[in-house]
């Protein structure tokens, strides 16, 4: 195995050898020593088969003497774990033996690789002249390898400046110190990396069709001022462009072109390489590089990628230079924005016009960076705010619109002009953004400034209704109180009346005539009904005015105490459904509610076997309750009728009653948010049905 340490310092020389002696019997190593002393090189003893191969694996050797009778481990098995090692197996072993010549033994030895096969005693020079042969061997090797390190070194050292200027190269282009910087170190590690003499690169003035210089390195600098401006098609440079072709030069290659202009011929350079710098089918410059010595292929080849990636790195610093351009215009346009939001809520925060014209003078100021705005209404009220900078002349600007340099007017939502705002700045500061800025700045001020009035006149009227609303409410306080009162009032002669007639029945019992009794029973009727109605008118006008304290009620036990206090006869089912919700709501108006219903399907069922079922469905924010009965119906024409106050269908002297209960049941639900209606026809029954807040009770 060689060895990096092992190579000869002065290349050229013959590299001395090393020869390894085996032998357990140190007087035969002695002989071996005396016999190879005259070769001049490296005599190694080793005495055990261990050694042996340690040493091998320390150094490289030209050749192995190898004693085949060895203690312990012998020559054959030492060979064998030489040609078992990957790194040793190269090295030749010739094989000494004491012993007479055996056939199998021999045969052994050179199956596993050697080269002789030596009995003692032997002829000194015979031995020399074998061990010669393979150190002769093991030199020209060593040389050919030696030639190879220097080619690989050669090749090594090139890529490693081809590597270093690629990275040059990279990190120029992709620092983003701006255009100038990039391409002067690339310019600068193109004459570090290559000993370049000189070394330039122009960008493309498209417009003018000329080569304009952008960076330069090398001994030539001075001369730079006159290669600032290279037409197309001019000098190399400008061929080079024009072609859009890289031009090489190489005096070694018995081109000497290069060589014709006198400088060049003068200062000794011998290659051009021109590279056109170009993006897919765009030209964005070009790349040019003067040296003293030829260049190589791989060297021409690392121009051209390097040429490609500047091409690359000059469109991303132009695309970069655009994209700041457009990040400039779009933080403008955004901070615009953000000032028309702030605006917008300064001018809705604003409690009177006069706050909504200064605040528009002032946000358009700012926002658009005028020297001084005018906001100002055109009605009776005549108003502007005005903000002022310092001009260069120290002279005030003309009024609102007289000479301004940017203005919109305020208009209404019926297209009525009222007002305007109107800037000043420096001359061509404003352009068609502002404008739209400006309009759009006109366009809210003018809605805010309705909406300021509207916002007056509600104002206005909202006072009026609270006025009108604390008179309603002090007439429903009174309402009551005149409620509770006739009430009252009424209710206590008809008592009188109706315990009059009783005691004069009783009195007079046996001397009234039968017509009598009939006429005194009418009248407590009369009295009974009398004081239903006032019940039932009072319950209408408390109905949907009143509210309860909201609670946990069980619609189902609701129901039962409903019925029991209805008493129905008997013979009547009333079914209710098991799935009845339990509610967050008001008690008393749904039991009103309730029974008002069961009470009406009681009175006018008018059969035997009545039935009545009670059910529930969940449709979402309201539940929906239904009664249903098997009763006489009613006719559809009478539908709209039966929720009218004292409307009955039938004479009060058939079925006793106020014509109250369905109006109590539609006030009170109404007023809740909810609906009613009835499902009904001749003889088949009636379906009344309501919504009420579905909110479920925790």
């Amino acid at each position: 195995m060689m060895l990096d340490r092992d190579i000869p310092a002065v290349l050229g020389t013959a590299e001395p050898a090393r020869i390894l002696l085996v032998d357990d019997y140190p007087p035969n190593l002695l002989a071996l020593e005396v016999v190879l002393e005259p070769l001049g090189h490296q005599l190694v003893r080793a005495t055990s088969s261990d050694e042996a191969v340690t040493r091998l694996l320390e150094d490289e050797y030209a050749a192995v003497i190898l004693d085949v009778q060895m203690p312990g481990i012998d020559g054959l098995t030492t060979a064998r774990r030489i040609r078992g090692d990957p790194h040793i197996r190269h090295v030749p072993i010739l094989f000494m033996t004491a012993q007479s010549y055996d056939d199998d033994r021999a045969a052994t030895a050179y199956s596993l690789g050697a080269v002789d096969y030596i009995q003692k005693p032997f002829q000194p020079e015979t031995l020399r002249a074998k061990v010669n042969v393979f150190i002769e061997l093991y030199q020209k090797k060593s040389e050919l390898r030696r030639s190879e390190r220097r080619r690989f070194d050669e090749a090594e050292m090139l890529r490693e400046r081809h590597a270093g200027l690629a990275m040059d190269v990279g990190i120029a282009l992709t620092r983003g110190e701006g255009l100038s910087p990039m391409l002067q170190q690339c310019t600068d590690s193109l004459v570090n990396r290559l000993a370049a003499a000189q070394a330039r690169i122009w960008t493309l003035n498209d417009a003018e069709h000329v080569l304009e210089l952008a960076a330069s390195a090398g001994q030539y600098r001075h001369m730079d001022h006159e290669q600032e401006r290279i037409p197309l098609g001019e000098r190399e440079v400008g061929t080079v462009a024009a072609e859009r072709k890289p031009m090489v030069t190489n005096q070694a290659a018995g081109d000497a072109r290069v060589c014709d202009r006198t400088w060049a011929a003068r200062e000794g350079m011998v290659s051009f390489a021109g590279y056109p710098l170009l993006l897919a089918d765009r030209m964005v410059g070009v790349l040019a590089m003067f040296a003293r010595q030829p260049l190589s292929r791989d060297t021409l080849d690392v121009l051209g990628t390097v040429a490609d990636s500047i091409a690359l790195g000059i469109h991303r610093q132009w695309a970069e230079q655009e994209r700041a351009r457009l990040l400039a215009r779009e933080r403008r346009h955004n901070e615009q924005l953000q000032g028309l939001a702030e605006a917008a809520l300064a001018m809705n925060s604003a409690v009177s016009l006069e706050a909504v014209l200064q605040t528009l003078a002032d946000r358009t100021r700012s926002i658009l960076g005028a020297r001084r705005a005018v906001a100002s209404l055109a009605e009776g009220e005549s108003w502007a705010a005005v903000k002022r900078a310092e001009s260069s002349s120290g002279k005030d600007e003309q009024a609102a619109g007289d000479g301004a340099e940017l203005a919109a007017p305020l208009v209404g939502r019926d297209g009525r002009k009222f007002g305007s705002i109107a800037l000043w700045g420096d001359e061509g500061r404003f352009g068609k953004q502002d404008q739209r800025v400006l309009l759009h700045l006109s366009q809210v001020a003018s809605a805010v400034i309705e909406n300021t009035r509207l916002y007056q006149q509600t104002l206005a009227a909202e006072i009026t209704l609270r006025e009108l609303n604390r008179s309603l409410e002090r007439s429903n306080r009174e309402l009551d109180e005149f409620a509770y009162v006739a009430s009252h009032d009424l209710k206590a002669p008809l008592r009188g009346i109706a315990h009059l007639s009783a005691w004069l029945e009783e009195d007079l019992g046996p001397l009234l005539p039968a017509a009598s009794h009939e006429h005194l029973g009418l009248m407590r009727g009369r009295v009974l009904r009398l004081e239903a109605l006032i019940d039932g008118i009072l319950d209408y006008s408390r109905a949907g005015r009143q509210r309860h304290k909201l609670e946990r009620v069980d619609v189902a036990r609701l129901l039962r105490e409903g019925v029991e206090l209805l008493s129905p006869r008997s013979g009547v089912v009333i079914q209710v459904a098991p799935d009845l919700p339990v509610l967050t709501t008001e008690r008393v108006p749904l039991l009103q509610v309730f029974m008002n219903l069961l009470g009406n399907a009681l009175k006018h069922g008018g059969r035997d076997d009545l039935r009545i079922e009670v059910s529930w469905r969940d449709l979402g924010e309201m539940g929906e309750f239904r009664v249903r009965d098997n009763g006489a119906g009613i006719a559809s024409e009478f539908h709209h009728r039966i929720w009218g106050i004292f409307q009955t269908l039938r004479p009060r002297d058939q079925i006793e009653g106020t014509g109250i209960g369905l109006s109590v049941v539609k006030k009170a639900v109404e007023s809740r948010g909810g609906q009613v209606w009835v499902e009904s026809a001749a003889d088949q029954g009636t379906t009344f049905g309501f919504t009420w807040p579905n909110v479920p009770a925790e």
